[in-house]
């Protein structure tokens, strides 16, 4: 019979930092995102330092998007979660376009556009995908895929959120609606999960 040794120093090591990872504010365990403003410890992030390649080589600056709500996209071509994502994305980018409101995707990690390019297809993704650098991805400060910004007109972010999100679409249009000051829809989680979306 071979006895249990329990945890090794490494997954003694890992589950220490990690918690230290999550207590420090880095990784934010709340599905509806956090209110950037009030945890930020630096300058807030601004639309304007967004600049990336659009996947025709061309350059692409962020100060192009001011006067609009943003949802920022970092994600990755080997990230299941942004991947299942984009369905959700695709959606708010048409529904909401009339709003004032855009979706910019941008890959990170990811190689070269033409790694990008099938996922574009295959997803159907009609807005704007641009090559994020590590650069770009360290001034965010994007530690897991997707990372979501929502920002406001004003070009600062009002909201970030880490990870698979729940009700994704719902989430991100209730937020746009009260940054624009409107009143939020109430989420029908029923018909939500049959995929509505």
């Amino acid at each position: 019979m071979v006895k249990s040794r329990g945890p090794g120093l490494s997954q003694i090591l890992f589950a220490i930092w990690l918690s230290m990872f999550i207590h420090q504010g880095y990784v934010y365990p709340h599905p509806g995102g956090v209110n950037v403003n009030k945890t930020a410890s630096k300058a807030p992030l601004h639309i304007t330092e967004v600049q990336a390649i659009n996947l025709d080589g061309s350059p692409f600056h962020g100060s192009s998007l001011k006067g609009k709500v943003i949802l920022l996209d970092f994600w990755a071509v080997w990230c299941g979660p942004c991947l299942k994502a984009f369905p959700d994305l695709v959606k708010l980018n048409r529904d909401l376009a009339g709003q004032n409101f855009e979706v910019i995707s941008i890959a990170s990690y990811s190689g070269t556009a033409q790694d990008v390019l099938p996922v574009v297809e295959q997803y159907a993704i009609d807005y704007r995908m641009l090559m994020g650098d590590p650069t770009l991805v360290e001034r965010f400060g994007v530690i897991g895929f997707p990372t979501y910004f929502l920002m406001g007109p004003d070009g600062t972010v009002v909201k970030k959120y880490v990870g698979e999100v729940t009700h994704l679409y719902d989430q991100v249009r209730n937020d746009v609606r009260a940054i624009q000051g409107e009143p939020s829809i109430t989420v029908d989680t029923a018909a939500s999960q049959e995929g509505d979306h």
